[in-house]
């Protein structure tokens, strides 16, 4: 599932903002590229959920910043009727969270 927002701090600010998200919440951070503004991180098991794995990607915009946010399961995980609602349903908890640490 990917899932886009378009916000009005610069790149790097939303850049810094999908890090310190990652960092400070249920997340482990797989890949950071401060170059190229891309993150991979996944989240763990829990007793609701196989957990999930996300590729987080901004680019500049002339009025601020894109956020593209690609949420999937994890590989191993067995595929459910229920997967592409869940996946859209975290995704975007994930950019609420990411937006709040925008400040």
């Amino acid at each position: 599932m990917t899932k886009t927002i378009t916000l009005p701090q610069s790149a790097e600010e939303v850049f810094a903002a999908v890090v310190k998200t990652v960092e400070a919440g249920k997340y482990s951070m797989a890949e950071s590229d401060p170059a190229t503004l891309r993150a991979a991180f996944s989240s763990g098991k829990t007793p609701l959920s196989w957990g999930n794995l996300y590729l987080a990607s901004v680019r500049s915009e002339p009025k601020g910043a894109a956020l593209e946010l690609v949420c999937g399961g994890l590989p191993d995980a067995p595929k459910a009727l229920m997967d592409k609602w869940k996946h859209g349903k975290t995704a975007t908890k994930t950019l609420d969270a990411i937006v709040a640490n925008l400040g």
